[in-house]
């Protein structure tokens, strides 16, 4: 938490208090839209929850702290708004945890809105597990629509929660698009993403998968968040390499799920991909962070081998690369 600048909350936050749901938005900027976002998450039907906002450095910080500041004084359930460095939306996530006093998580980005049974639907599925069994589950899954009221995620079979272990798994790994997590807050705060020095990115699904390897998730094919397309400002969007941060951070995240390529089973085209990315990255950065290259390298003979092979392509990649896209 070194990178904490301010901690705010308002009155209902101090009275004793075990809400069922902590919901989290991290928030960068997005002025124009951070608004729709926490007026979604006033008009819940289910009470008990805690509201989480962290500011990862915007920018707009003055104006954004005003709507929240008004927006806290206005409801009467409890909300705390964090302010720090700047450092990515995986370290804006890993603070809420810290904070986070509710039993389950649902995390919903600064542009997008939550409907407004949103929490209610999560709490029923959650009752619908046997009590004996929940400590095997880590995540209610459910869907998203667009604003023109399409589903944006792949549709669930209608009895994925009743399927073998296996296929049921299988399912939930190859589903694609935007969907939204319920999750535990318990796994949340064992299992954190990691915070590498000079790194602003880290993807989601770096720490998702590790987490469906190891625990079960209930899949819902209801609708409980609109999620905006056409982002163009804030945290996560626009991860186009155009700039060295950009480049840091996708040969950090592809030098990651290469070196743990078992356990993400990345292999085949995508393992190739993934290398080629690697490798682009790595001549596109390495004169101006030489330091960085030299301590995220890959391990293994099978990676070394094929970072040799990768050379000479990743050379000309990086050459079009930086030609085409960066600025």
């Amino acid at each position: 938490m070194d990178n904490l600048i301010t901690k705010k909350t308002n009155n209902a936050w101090q009275n004793p208090t075990h809400p069922f749901f902590t919901v989290i938005t991290p928030v960068y900027n997005r002025l124009e839209t951070i608004g729709r976002t926490i007026e979604s998450v006033k008009k819940q039907t289910y009470g008990n929850f805690e509201y989480i906002v962290v500011d990862d450095g915007s920018v707009q910080a003055q104006s954004i702290d005003d709507i929240i500041c008004q927006f806290m004084a206005s409801v009467q359930f409890p909300v705390m708004y964090l302010k720090k460095k700047n450092g990515g939306v995986h370290t804006a996530r890993n603070l809420a945890y810290e904070y986070a006093r509710g039993e389950m998580i649902v995390c919903i980005d600064s542009d997008d809105e939550l409907l407004p049974r949103c929490l209610e639907i999560f709490h029923k599925a959650w009752q619908t597990i046997p009590e004996n069994e929940r400590a095997l589950y880590w995540q209610i899954k459910a869907q998203c629509i667009d604003q023109n009221a399409q589903i944006t995620g792949t549709l669930f079979p209608s009895e994925i929660n009743t399927m073998p272990l296996i296929k049921r798994k299988m399912f939930f790994s190859l589903s694609e698009g935007e969907q939204i997590g319920c999750r535990s807050a318990k796994v949340l705060k064992e299992n954190r993403f990691p915070e590498p020095e000079g790194v602003k990115f880290v993807g989601e699904n770096l720490l998702w998968v590790r987490l469906e390897n190891k625990y079960l998730s209930w899949g819902l094919n209801e609708p409980v968040c609109i999620y905006y397309t056409g982002r163009e400002d804030g945290l996560c969007n626009n991860r186009k390499v155009k700039s060295i941060q950009n480049c840091k951070d996708a040969m950090w995240n592809a030098m990651y799920e290469l070196n743990n390529y078992r356990e993400y089973g990345c292999r085949g085209k995508r393992y190739i991909a993934t290398m080629l990315r690697y490798g682009i990255m790595r001549h596109i950065i390495k004169r101006h962070e030489t330091s960085f290259c030299h301590e995220n390298r890959l391990y293994g003979v099978k990676n070394r081998l094929w970072e040799f092979l990768f050379w000479i392509p990743s050379y000309f990649g990086a050459k079009i690369y930086k030609k085409k896209r960066m600025k």
